[in-house]
């Protein structure tokens, strides 16, 4: 575990997101949370697939530098779903979107260069 993933483990916040995505989880719903700065072209196509092939919702919270408190929560939260995730589909298919999405990005943008 590095450095930044074991201080925001360490932070009260993350204790809360894993408790904030039990709930969502007892309720029937997946989710996943984003923060910082996102490529948004690349995340609105991933939030999309991964809305429609696996129920799960993707949230942004905050955006450009992010507060200590919120990146912690979303760290529990999002270790949270994960593991629901890959009890249900049996991977990590939160990964696999963001990459085919970013593989399928990079691909337009190679064509659309001038030569």
């Amino acid at each position: 575990m590095d450095a930044v993933t074991r201080r925001l483990r360490e932070h009260p916040a993350f204790d809360e997101g894993r408790a904030a995505a039990d709930v969502e989880l007892a309720g029937g719903q997946l989710g996943y949370r984003l923060c910082g700065k996102p490529s948004w072209p690349v995340c609105d196509d991933a939030a999309a697939i991964l809305r429609e092939r696996f129920g799960v919702r993707v949230q942004v919270d905050g955006s450009g530098l992010t507060p200590l408190e919120v990146a912690a929560r979303a760290q529990g939260y999002n270790e949270r779903m994960e593991q629901e995730i890959r009890s249900r589909f049996g991977r990590d298919v939160v990964s696999e979107v963001f990459r085919e999405v970013e593989r399928k990005h990079k691909k337009v943008r190679k064509k659309s260069r001038p030569r």
